[in-house]
């Protein structure tokens, strides 16, 4: 990060959770070390379309997407990591339950 910084042309990007942004001190540090040039972007959950057709692609079975299903994968992070054990992984029955 140091480095980059005297690259007026270079651009760094950093995701994370806001949780994460606030309460990690190695973020903190940043945030506040450079806070002139940070710029936070937030990113909303997805829509429910974009969750079912990004299920469907994955191979999920139409007939188990439902509301709780989408409702979990709307979190960008969460639906991130159903790719990433995408192809790990049989998901083509994935099932959601609440045992609570």
């Amino acid at each position: 990060m140091q480095q980059a910084y005297y690259y007026p042309n270079i651009k760094v990007l950093i995701a994370c959770r806001d949780f994460d942004l606030n309460k990690d001190s190695r973020f903190k540090e940043f945030v506040k070390k450079y806070e002139k040039d940070v710029h936070k972007i937030f990113i909303n959950n997805l829509s429910t379309d974009t969750v079912k057709q990004a299920l469907i692609k994955l191979g999920v079975n139409k007939k188990r997407i439902n509301e709780k299903l989408v409702k979990l994968f709307s979190i960008p992070l969460h639906i991130q990591m159903l790719c990433a054990v995408y192809e790990s992984a049989e998901i083509g029955n994935l099932n959601y339950e609440n045992k609570l």
